[in-house]
C-alpha cells in the first residue's frame, strides 16, 4: 500500500541503518520519529531522504542545545522537518507550558515552532506554512491553506476572553452557579450524567456567545 513509514530509533542507529539498507529503493516515505540523534545520524538520515520530526525536545534549554545548533547550521533542509508532540514527553522548557506539570500536549507544539522557525531564520507564518505542506506531502493530504499568524492570534484571544466570557454572561454565570448547586445534592437527587454534560456544554455555548459580542462592539 505504500503507507508512510514512522520509525522510532534509539541508540541503535547502525541497526536501523542496516535494516533500512537492505530495503533500499523499496521504502515508502520515512519520518525519523522524535529525533534527538548526532550530527551524523541526522546527515545520514537527511542524505537517504527521509523526513525528520522535532518534537519540543528542540525547545529544552540545556538538552535541545545540539539540535538547535545543527538545525541552525542548516544539517536539517526545511522541506525535510516534521514537528511533532511526542506527547505526553517531550514538554518544551517554557513558562507557558508550566501548568501542564512537564506533561507535553498538542497545545505546546506553536512552542516548538516558534524555536525552530528561529533556528532556521524565518518568520513563525511562512515557517507553519512550509511544515504543513512537509505534513500534507507525507501523508498525501489535500493541500492546505493555513493562516498561521491569524490562527495563532485567535487561539490567544479565545485563552484571553475565555474567563471574562465566562464571568461576565449572565446566563453562563447562572447556569455554573446551578451546576454547583446540584453536584452539592445528595446521590439520589444528584441530576443525571447526561444532564450534567447538557449543563456543560450550555456553559460554555453561552460564555462563548458573551465573549464574541463584547469583542465585536
Amino acid at each position: 500500500m505504500a503507507l508512510p513509514l514512522f520509525i522510532h530509533e534509539r541508540e541503535a542507529h547502525q541497526d536501523l541503518k542496516k535494516v533500512l539498507g537492505s530495503f533500499t529503493g523499496r521504502l515508502p516515505r520515512v519520518c525519523i520519529h522524535c529525533f534527538t540523534g548526532d550530527r551524523e545520524e541526522l546527515v545520514h538520515y537527511v542524505k537517504e531522504g527521509y523526513y525528520i520530526g522535532i518534537t519540543g525536545y528542540v525547545a529544552k534549554k540545556k538538552r535541545g542545545s545540539n539540535l538547535r545548533a545543527m538545525i541552525t547550521e542548516g544539517l536539517l533542509p526545511i522541506h525535510r522537518l516534521m514537528i511533532e508532540t511526542d506527547a505526553p514527553y517531550m514538554c518544551p522548557d517554557d513558562r507557558r507550558c508550566k501548568s501542564y506539570h512537564r506533561k507535553n500536549e498538542p497545545c505546546t507544539l506553536p512552542v516548538t515552532a516558534q524555536v525552530l522557525a528561529s533556528c532556521y531564520g524565518m518568520e513563525y507564518d511562512a515557517f507553519c506554512k512550509a511544515t504543513t505542506a512537509n505534513a500534507a506531502t507525507f501523508f498525501s493530504l489535500p493541500e492546505m491553506k493555513l493562516d498561521c499568524r491569524q490562527h495563532h492570534h485567535h487561539q490567544q484571544q479565545q485563552n484571553h476572553h475565555h474567563t471574562g466570557g465566562l464571568t461576565h454572561s449572565p446566563l453562563a454565570l447562572l447556569l455554573l452557579l446551578l451546576l454547583l448547586l446540584t453536584l452539592t445534592l445528595p446521590p439520589p437527587l444528584l441530576l443525571p450524567l447526561h444532564l450534567r454534560v447538557q449543563m456543560t456544554l450550555a456553559i460554555r455555548k453561552q460564555a462563548r456567545s458573551w465573549t464574541t459580542l463584547n469583542s465585536n462592539a
